[in-house]
Order: structure tokens, then sequence, then C-alpha cells
């Protein structure tokens, strides 16, 4: 008898992963890995960006006729977001009945893994089976967490992108920069191109000298591929000239997500688009690139939710995509001139105080709103004590209180940190739908 939708998502989420992860994945996902020897695999690592690099490619290789499988983490509303095909969501129906074949597989060849896989690890181990099913042209795979030892690291990608390498996810990755950049490097692999973002000294060295050992060919972001007059507009997205020397390619184009930062991250996706053309003999069509991107849409990413009030959600969760955050909302025009209000919340795991040290520093001049979600990890009242002051920090017991405090108001919310957090803002203003 079928389970339910539901029952299969509690199991998922009590499953608790073994010792030898890594080699438990390896060990399961060979047999379906020698399946999809025809599909063309893109693995995207990097501390911030994952989600839009991914979303742009994926994008940019449906509306040129590929057929394209998209493995991306973590979701807003539904598991069944984290996988699609040709940008359209698993079923919950599907869903059962992937987990359902992929559990007698395990069950019949792997037996002894079967109580051992962790959450992400069943979800990886169903994007394989689902692409075996689905069989694309292309696959995105975007990482779970670091690189190295990754579940999504079993793959031989015909191409890798490290979008960017910060400080998260330390008790997993490392204390250090150099640290978690290795890990993000782990996914280069021997004599495929890595196209590789901004990021600090020491980790682009890192990166380069793993992908030195490997042979494979690094093309970095101002270096090979370059954009260029970048410059905002009124609407609040982002005009740029994209230069790639390797395509002998040069387009004028805009931005479709808000942020300067996303700019880096299409730019990334384009010039891994144009090596996959290429190797592919596949032409692109150049006239119809600025339509095409702005096709691409990435919820939760300073994504506009709300007219009243005005209302911006953003997954940014650390010092360094609350930085780029804090750049758009004091350099964009749409937002100069406004009343704004800073919206935040997030896990007590996370590196909160450091965030809003961050914005104490930096931006003390913008009022913050913190709150409680629907959580038991969320933070409370009590742990942001120190932080809150008479005029312009405030703790609200919940999103729905901020909202109707400023609903009759000019005042702009730019709500941002957990992904828990803004998807349950947008749960309350646009409904349960992507």
């Amino acid at each position: 008898m079928s389970q339910s939708f539901n029952t299969i998502v509690e199991k998922l989420y009590a499953a608790k992963s073994g010792q030898q992860k890594f080699e438990r994945m390896q060990r399961i996902t060979k047999p379906l890995l020698k399946e999809l020897q025809e599909v063309s695999f893109v693995h995207i690592a990097g501390t911030n960006g994952k989600g839009s690099t991914s979303a742009f490619l994926d994008r940019l290789l449906l509306d040129h006729g590929f057929s394209v499988g998209l493995f991306t983490s973590p979701h807003l509303y539904s598991v069944t977001e984290r996988l699609k095909y040709n940008d359209e969501q698993i079923t919950e129906s599907d869903f059962v009945t992937l987990y359902e074949k992929t559990y007698r597989m395990i069950a019949e060849c792997f037996p002894n893994d079967l109580d051992n896989l962790g959450f992400f690890e069943w979800l990886t181990v169903m994007n394989f089976v689902f692409l075996t099913e689905m069989r694309p042209d292309v696959a995105i795979l975007e990482v779970g967490i670091g690189g190295l030892r990754d579940s999504t690291n079993v793959i031989d990608p015909d191409v890798t992108i490290i979008t960017t390498v910060g400080l998260d996810h330390q008790k997993m990755l490392g204390n250090t920069i150099d640290e978690i950049a290795m890990q993000k490097a782990g996914i280069i692999k021997s004599r495929k191109p890595v196209y590789v973002g901004r990021m600090p000294e020491d980790a682009l060295y890192t990166v380069e000298m793993t992908a030195q050992a490997y042979n494979a060919p690094v093309y970095l972001l101002d270096r090979e591929f370059k954009v260029k007059n970048v410059t905002d507009v009124d609407s609040g997205l982002t005009s740029f000239d994209f230069i790639n020397a390797q395509a002998n390619s040069h387009y004028h184009l805009t931005c479709p997500l808000i942020g300067r930062y996303q700019v880096d991250n299409l730019a990334l996706a384009l010039a891994c688009f144009e090596y996959l053309m290429a190797k592919k003999h596949h032409h692109v069509l150049e006239k119809r690139l600025p339509e095409i991107l702005m096709h691409t849409s990435w919820p939760g990413r300073f994504e506009k939710v709300s007219t009243y009030p005005v209302t911006y959600i953003d997954s940014a969760h650390n010092v360094a995509a609350v930085a780029h955050l804090m750049l758009t909302v004091t350099q964009n025009p749409a937002f100069k001139s406004k009343s704004i209000v800073l919206v935040f919340s997030a896990l007590t795991r996370k590196n909160y105080a450091e965030m809003l040290d961050f914005l104490r520093q930096k931006y003390p001049e913008y009022p913050i709103a913190l709150t409680s979600f629907d959580d038991s990890h969320s933070l409370t009242k009590y742990l942001v004590t120190k932080w809150l002051q008479p005029n312009n920090v405030t703790f609200y017991p919940s999103i729905k209180a901020v909202l109707s405090k400023y609903r009759e108001t000019d005042t702009q919310l730019i709500c941002f940190g957990s992904i828990y957090f803004i998807s349950e803002v947008r749960l309350a203003l646009v409904g349960p739908t992507i």
C-alpha cells in the first residue's frame, strides 16, 4: 500500500546519517550513475549564490532547447521544490512513487545501508533515480554543504562552478576561509573546467592550487570573463556588459534579479553556458538572450512579495550575504530616499550575533525589527536583549505583528535571515505557491 506524502516527508526528516557517509553514497549511486553517462552534469558549490546561478543556467539551457534536471536546496515550502525537470517541480504523488522506488532499490541491493541514510542523502539518491527516469540532456546539481564530502560529490561533471567562499557552517567545514575553500574546491575534477567567482585571495589560491593538481582549467570572473559598465536602473535591476574572451562574446544585458551581486552569479552561469554550448556544438541565441534571462525567477532572493506594506524577502543568513544585501539597500536607486526597516530573524545555531553586530556597526541609522518564527530554534527576545534599543532595534513576537505595525505606512520592509523565516513571511503575504 502506498504511503502518504506527509508520512514520507516525516520519515525523511527523521532519518539519521550513519558513519562513512561519502563511501556509502558512492556505493549506492554507482549503478545509477552508470545509467547516466550520457547526461552532462554541472556541479555548483559556494557559500552564497548557488541557487541563483543554478536558476540562470537552467533558464538559459531550457530556452536553447535542452532538457534539464535541477537539484537545489533548501526549499521554501515543500521538499518537492528540490527536484525539478524542465522547470517543473516533482508532484507530491510522483515524489511518493520515487521514494518507494528508491527504497526498494536500496533494500534489495544495499540492505545494510537502508537505516544509515540521512535526510539529504535520501534526497540525493532519489534525485539520481529521478534522473534515470527523465534522462535530461543536462543535470545541474547544487552542493548541500561544502563540496568535498558532500553527498552530491559522487558525479564526474562536465564542468564545475564555485560561486563564492565565506564563513558559514564552520562546525562542519572549518573555521578559516582557507579550510572552507578546500571543502568547496573538493568538487573540482580532473581536466574538467571550473568557473570561479569573486572570493578572498587566500580562498582563490586554494581553489587554483587544487585545480592545478587536477589539471583542471580555471576560468575566473574578471580575468577570463568580465562584467563591465555595471549600472543600477530605476526599476531596481542592474544592467551590465558581459565579455567572454574564451567564447569571443560581448552582450549588453539586464540582470532580472535585484542586487549587483546577482550580476556575478549571472556572469558565472553565462560563461558556463557558453562552454556547454561550444562543447555541444550548439549556437547561442544572442539576440534573444535579454528576453530569455528576464524570464528567470528565484523566489526568496530579494523578491518583492507585497505592496502594502512594500515588502522584500531575501535569504541572506551569513555576514557576507547581509553585506551584499545592505549594499543593495544603500546604493540601489529603488531604495534610496525611502523609509526602510530591516526585519531579521534566524535560527539560534546561525551566527546571528555577528550579523547583528555588523548591522549596528556599519548601518546604525537603519531601524531593525527582530522577530521569531514558527521553529523551536528561532531567535527569542531573551537571546537578542543586548541589541534592543528604545528607538532603533525592537523585538516583535511574530512577523504578523511587524506587518500590522507598518501596513498603513510608507515604510519598506526588507525581511531577511533564515530560509525558514522568509518562507513564513512569503506564506503570509503571497500564499503557498512558488
